[in-house]
């Protein structure tokens, strides 16, 4: 190592040539030593031993740039982006240099492109500088078009944030693929949004595809297909019908209810749409034929055991034959009796619009339009007829009416009062000849006891007052009648009701009227039952006459 000032001082020839050697020394070992040379000039070279780096003197002689390191190491100033540490010499603000401590950095036309740190950064500037990577045989495996901020797989022109395109119609465009194994929320593949994957797409080892959010599980597809909402295992035999495709369930009346709302500024409605054709494959029209079961509203109930019960359903069936679009068609409902395993059908309506109730037989053309069959289904087969007729389980109620000439009860009412608990007759409505109607109440000898004969007609026939007036609802026209409260005082069992009662609160809690507390309740009269009283009087009227005219 040496070093020199670089000037030969006048000696002795032994001098002179010892100093000439020692500068000779020190240009050969390029100023080697631990110290900065004494005399300096422009472009100078200087080993520094102490650092460990060959320097050279800048061009002013005013300071030292480091080249490299003494062991063969090439180092470099750090630069910037528009004057990189090493550039090309016709592109000086093109090349490499180090924005911080263990950070690299790639620029292009004085504007960062690259940085490799704790962080790799692409077009760290955010300049409208796109970028590609070429596959064997995709220009465009990935692309980044930086001027409208998205990225393309396989896409040339991307449409989207992301957008994966493929070069075939047959080619997978994207596949997830995970080693991990198990069942759990964490295994398998998740697509996550936002740090805390408030929503989450897993899909796991055993092939269930689940959705999530709040970290809280909402649907599944399980891997026979199923779609499951609100429960994460499948019931099978669901009414008896296997193992449906679509299940729901929930704790609540909201996360187990499912609602459809069309919104139109229109007359429309929104559908639900239920069908069946005779096909054997999908998208198939082929013709249904009579007696088709179209589709059919279960309801089913748990029994301790499974949930396979039915306790009723609506069933839509082929009512008839059917053709290009002339398609028959009926309503069917059933309900489950007490102890019975199936619903039984109760009510239809056919396909010309009869609403056939209870035990129905079946009918011809002429038959009513509504039927209330009795238990045992006896309904007489009469023509012209529209008929209603209730069972109650002991006897029947029943209003009918024929187009013929005979005799019969259309309408009965019964009691339990009249003979022993037992139902009875109360009274009626009947015809006779086809033209004559009678209103019939209850009067055999065998219900009363306790007789005796009115002796007070007359005086209490003057306690009557007969009116002449017009309801308010017509005062037009005159009629002739009683006031209820009045004539109760003298036939009561004619009047119904008390004087000026309204509804009260104790009247609606008993179910006996569903009106408005404090609403009138008016009172009636049946005037029929004023009969009695004037036949005793016009008796008594008659006893006179005849004894002033025996006198």
């Amino acid at each position: 190592m040496a070093t020199h000032d670089y000037v030969i001082d006048n000696s002795t020839g032994a001098n002179v040539r010892a100093d000439l050697n020692l500068v000779l020394q020190a240009i050969l070992s390029n100023n080697s030593s631990s110290s900065a040379p004494s005399t300096t000039a422009a472009y100078m070279w200087w080993a520094d031993t102490t650092t460990g780096i060959l320097k050279i003197r800048n061009s002013a002689n005013n300071a030292w740039v480091e080249l490299l390191q003494l062991d063969g190491t090439l180092t470099l100033e750090d630069g910037s982006a528009s004057t990189p540490a090493l550039a090309f010499r016709d592109d000086l603000n093109t090349g490499i240099f180090s924005s911080a401590a263990d950070t690299f950095n790639v620029a292009t036309g004085g504007v960062e492109r690259m940085e490799l740190g704790t962080a790799t950064v692409f077009n760290e500037d955010g300049a409208d500088v796109d970028f590609r990577i070429e596959g064997d045989t995709e220009a465009n495996l990935f692309y980044v078009d930086a001027g409208n901020d998205q990225i393309g797989i396989g896409a040339t022109v991307p449409r989207q944030k992301l957008h994966i395109g493929a070069s075939d119609s047959g080619s997978v465009n994207m596949v997830f693929t995970n080693s991990t194994t198990g069942n759990s929320a964490g295994d398998g593949f998740v697509v996550g949004i936002t740090g805390g994957e408030d929503a989450q797409l897993n899909m796991q080892e055993s092939a269930n595809l689940k959705f999530s959010t709040a970290d809280t599980e909402r649907m599944r597809i399980d891997s026979s297909g199923r779609v499951l909402i609100g429960v994460s295992s499948a019931r099978t035999g669901v009414a008896g019908m296997g193992d449906p495709l679509i299940q729901h369930e929930g704790l609540n009346s909201d996360d187990s209810a499912v609602s459809f709302i069309r919104n139109s500024n229109s007359a429309f409605g929104g559908s639900l749409i239920l069908g069946k054709t005779r096909g054997t494959s999908v998208g198939a029209n082929t013709l249904v034929q009579n007696g088709d079961d179209i589709f059919t509203i279960r309801f089913v109930a748990g029994d301790g055991t499974d949930i396979n019960s039915e306790v009723a359903t609506i069933k839509a069936e082929i009512d008839n034959v059917a053709s290009a679009n002339d398609v028959p068609g009926r309503l069917v409902f059933a309900t489950t009796a007490d102890g019975a395993s199936a619903p039984t059908e109760r009510m239809r309506i056919d396909s010309s619009g009869d609403v056939l109730v209870g035990n129905y037989l079946g009918g011809g053309t002429n038959q009513p339009r509504v039927f209330f069959l009795s238990e045992d289904g006896n309904f007489p087969d009469q023509v012209n007829q529209l008929g209603l007729r209730i069972s109650n389980g002991y006897a029947d109620a029943a209003i009918r009416a024929y187009g013929n000439s005979s005799s019969w009860t259309h309408v009965k009412f019964y009691s339990t009062h009249l003979s022993g608990g037992s139902i009875t007759t109360a009274g009626s409505i009947s015809m006779s000849g086809g033209n004559s109607i009678a209103y019939n109440t209850s009067s055999d000898y065998r219900l009363k006891e306790n007789q005796v004969l009115i002796s007070d007609g007359i005086t209490r026939l003057k306690q009557l007052k007969p009116y002449r007036f017009n309801w308010k609802t017509d005062t037009s026209k005159k009629v002739d009648g009683f006031f209820a409260h009045e004539a109760a005082t003298v036939v009561p069992e004619a009047v119904t009701g008390e004087k000026d009662a309204v509804v009260t609160q104790t009247m609606i809690d008993a179910g006996q009227i569903d009106e408005a507390i404090g609403t009138p309740v008016y009172q009636g009269i049946d005037q029929a039952k004023l009969v009695p009283l004037l036949v005793a009087a016009v008796k008594e009227l008659i006893t006179k006459v005849e004894t002033l005219e025996a006198a």
